[in-house]
């Protein structure tokens, strides 16, 4: 199956900017995101902060006009440029949209009349004919879990090397407030191997979509942890976890 060509359009006003490294690892689920454009008022003082994140993740950033009162011109923006892409980049075969907004079913409408993948990126609260007028869409919330949080109240687990000597092959148990994690340790590895196998990078938010996608039903709460990046962290034993650009991490099994 050929691969698709996807462009990212980001609507500003209904996106967080802690999401992005996750929205764009979900979109090259799908196909490679060659165009990654961002929509907004950048004379705002309040995306004063979205700058260089954006430059990281190689967004290029369309100003929205604000001369128009009553008129959410960042939407706009975005669904002309959409034309734009779709009338005179035929190599474009993808478009995600990144938006909570109805105002962009009829975009998506269009984009899918013309032979094209449009897939949706934005919160559960997102009106149902948008999410229904995408090939695919996705709820942003569902990244919540691999936020990092700023602050914590909740300790590290503390670890107790049990002096037990080890079997050939056998994993080294450690006590844990739920031990059950240790059961999980081959599966995570075997998890990373696929990664690297299929030739991807395991960055953090790639591993525990995998988690996610084999179980369900994992989630680090349930092992004493906030987020994944805490969980990976205090295993050391058997991760390393390598800061990527800004706002991501690779995770590597330790030999």
């Amino acid at each position: 199956m050929e691969t698709k060509n996807i462009a990212i359009l980001l609507d500003t006003d209904n996106t967080q900017l802690e999401y992005l490294p996750y929205i764009i690892e979900e979109v090259k689920q799908y196909g490679n995101p060659i165009i990654k454009w961002a929509f907004g008022n950048w004379t705002n003082s309040q995306f004063s902060s979205w700058n260089v994140p954006l430059s990281n993740l190689t967004f290029r950033l369309i100003q929205s006009p604000t001369h128009v009162k009553a008129k959410n011109t960042t939407d706009i923006s975005l669904v002309i440029s959409a034309m734009e892409l779709l009338y005179t980049q035929p190599h474009i075969t993808g478009f995600c949209i990144v938006s909570s907004d109805s105002d962009f079913m009829q975009l998506a409408m269009k984009l899918i009349e013309s032979n094209k993948f449009v897939m949706g990126i934005g919160r559960k609260q997102t009106p149902t004919p948008f999410v229904n007028a995408c090939h695919v869409f996705k709820y942003i919330d569902d990244f919540a879990y691999l936020i990092p949080e700023q602050s914590s109240v909740i300790e590290e687990p503390q670890k107790t090397i049990v002096e037990t000597p080890l079997k050939t092959g056998e994993i080294k148990l450690t006590e844990y407030p739920n031990q059950k994690i240790i059961t999980k340790i081959k599966k995570i590895k075997q998890i990373i191997t696929n990664i690297l196998n299929s030739n991807k990078t395991p960055i953090l938010a790639r591993v525990a979509q995998e988690i996610k996608r084999m179980d369900p039903a994992f989630t680090p709460n349930d092992y004493g942890y906030t987020n994944f990046l805490k969980m990976f962290e205090s295993l050391s034993d058997y991760f390393q976890v390598v800061p990527e650009g800004t706002s991501s991490h690779i995770i590597k099994i330790k030999q």
